[in-house]
């Protein structure tokens, strides 16, 4: 469950940390034509498509509905593509705080 004001980009976080990553990869959703992202200058694949900032666009923004879908792609040399489905818009309500522990692993040297 996430609260509908947050960015694309903080919806993007919460992914990685539901999901054990390390926000090591580049990322994209693509909601209908509309894709957001971070544009990143050595990935070309959507060069003839305008990709929105995911720090800008926020969830409210887009007016899901319950059954509505869209993609998750992360990695994209992999290319893992995760659908989501809105399952239910809930009022806001007083007092709820959702919130995520992040934690990071420690990379060994060797």
């Amino acid at each position: 469950m996430v609260r509908d004001d947050i960015t694309f980009f903080k919806l993007h976080q919460i992914i990685q940390c539901a999901m054990g990553w390390l926000e090591e990869h580049l990322y994209e959703f693509e909601v209908g034509d509309l894709i957001i992202g971070e544009k990143d200058n050595e990935w070309d694949i959507n060069i003839d498509r305008e990709i929105k900032s995911s720090r800008s666009v926020r969830l409210r923004d887009i007016g899901f509905v319950p059954k509505n879908k869209f993609e998750y792609i992360y990695d994209f040399d992999d290319c893992w593509e995760h659908e989501i489905i809105v399952e239910k818009v809930l009022e806001p309500g007083k007092g709820i705080k959702i919130s995520c522990m992040y934690w990071r692993q420690k990379k060994m040297s060797t």
